[in-house]
């Protein structure tokens, strides 16, 4: 019978649900201390620790599609108005389909940033950004 208090009992299946490998459980917790832009520029590799990691923990294999990313693009960062924001909500969305009529435009457009990605459902996720 599991002994440990109920809170770290539900952390440890929250975690398990989503780490089926164990790699969160492993991870270095400092990876995360120092803070990061909210949007890469073409000075990236100075983000040291993160190069080290497999996406979705970092760049590690991924330098080269990023470089020729940034390389086509013209601007970097957010636009004057979503800067002056204390806290931005970001949502990161999937478009494969599984939102058609649900009726969840009018939540989705409360965000301040809306990301479309064309990942797996499993990397699908929403967070609130505060930078």
């Amino acid at each position: 019978m599991e002994t440990r208090p109920h809170s770290q009992q539900v952390l440890r299946l929250s975690v398990g649900m989503y780490d089926k490998q164990g790699f969160l459980l492993k991870l270095d917790g400092k990876l995360f201390v120092k803070t990061a832009p909210m949007f890469l520029d073409k000075n990236f590799k100075r983000l040291g620790k993160v190069n080290i990691y497999l996406p979705p923990f970092g760049f590690k294999t991924q330098e080269r599609i990023i470089d020729v990313i940034l390389t086509a693009t013209k601007n970097y960062g957010l636009s004057p108005e979503l800067e002056s924001l204390s806290c931005r909500r970001c949502i990161v969305i999937g478009n494969g389909g599984i939102l058609t009529n649900k009726s969840l435009g009018s939540h989705i457009d409360e965000y301040d940033i809306i990301v479309r990605s064309r990942a797996p459902s499993a990397f699908t996720v929403s967070l609130l950004c505060c930078v």
